[in-house]
């Protein structure tokens, strides 16, 4: 089954994409995911390479294209870490969390994380189990000088934070939702906004943080989820592209892909298509747009890769779950 993320390289030629797998150790259900790349120029994929008994998601690419960043775990357990993989090598660095060296108290949960212009740094969204709903905070983890700081803490900080993104080496623009600490409680208050609200936040680090869009999606059929506007894809020139809702949600109703001008708050939509859409990503020249699409309106896990062509406007639904169900390797943890 393919998964809900995706990511383009930088040069817009390669989509990385998630794949899933069940499977079912005594008296449990555990999902296992891996990651696997499609070359936009022939059609052709591949699997990347991953240690023996790791779940992989939400992969990055390194802003010269020469690896991936992603989440990694064990399957059947929630704490997760960031790695990077070399995709020549497939040699894998563990960067924060888990089996990293980096100083920092044990972690819960990673809901997020961002890679720095130069890739040399990470922005990481992350909790610990203090209370059953902690707000996370962001810790900003320079890995190459083996240090971590607090980026924005947690009493500032939301339920969540999705996806993170570098407009600078100290400016950063995400997602956050479901409940928000002291920041921007008033602003939210006076918006009228409450807590299913996914919002579109700019920080300077060790700043506040600034809304910038107030929702974007409410997602149709579950209301606590947003409809994966945790997802946002930026280039360099500062182009921005989510999922977003047109017209009033409700069940049946497709979302679609938008560009958003941030300054007007308006939006306009590149995608007409049915499903309910997910895990948008953007190359950082802006040539190309990927996301996950489920037809079937269910977020069954039949969800395909999708992409358009930003330069010929061109869309291409690129069948790759049968491809992918008839290739067991894909599907080895």
């Amino acid at each position: 089954m393919m998964g809900t993320s995706t990511a383009v390289s930088p040069d817009g030629r390669w989509i990385a994409f998630e794949v899933f797998r069940a499977v079912y150790p005594p008296g449990t259900q555990v999902w296992w995911s891996g990651l696997g790349m499609l070359d936009t120029a022939n059609g052709a994929t591949r699997r990347i390479p991953t240690p023996e008994g790791r779940s992989h998601s939400r992969p990055i690419f390194h802003p010269d294209g020469t690896h991936v960043f992603c989440l990694w775990g064990r399957a059947g357990r929630w704490k997760r870490a960031v790695c990077r993989i070399d995709l020549a090598t497939g040699e894998q660095r563990d960067l924060y969390g888990l089996d990293s060296s980096l100083p920092d108290p044990p972690i819960d949960y990673l809901s997020g994380f961002g890679v720095a212009p130069d890739g040399k740094s990470l922005l990481v969204s992350r909790s610990d189990a203090v209370v059953r709903w902690p707000l996370h905070d962001l810790r900003l983890v320079e890995f190459e000088r083996n240090t971590v700081r607090v980026g924005l803490p947690a009493h500032e900080g939301a339920r969540y934070f999705g996806d993170i993104h570098f407009l600078s080496d100290t400016d950063v623009l995400l997602t956050a939702g479901a409940r928000f600490g002291m920041a921007v409680a008033a602003e939210i208050a006076a918006l009228g906004l409450t807590s299913v609200n996914t919002l579109l936040l700019r920080l300077r680090l060790g700043g506040i943080p600034r809304i910038l869009v107030p929702e974007l999606e409410r997602h149709p059929n579950s209301p606590n989820d947003n409809g994966g506007l945790r997802r946002i894809g930026l280039a360099r020139d500062g182009t921005l592209v989510a999922t977003a809702q047109r017209g009033r949600p409700g069940p049946g109703v497709s979302n679609q892909i938008a560009e958003v001008d941030v300054d007007r708050q308006q939006l306009r939509y590149i995608t007409t298509l049915q499903g309910i859409k997910d895990g948008v990503s953007l190359a950082a020249d802006g040539s190309r747009v990927a996301f996950m699409s489920d037809e079937s309106m269910s977020r069954s896990r039949t969800s395909e890769l999708w992409s358009l062509d930003r330069r010929s406007g061109s869309v291409v639904r690129h069948n790759l779950l049968p491809r992918l169900q008839a290739d067991p390797k894909f599907f080895l943890p």
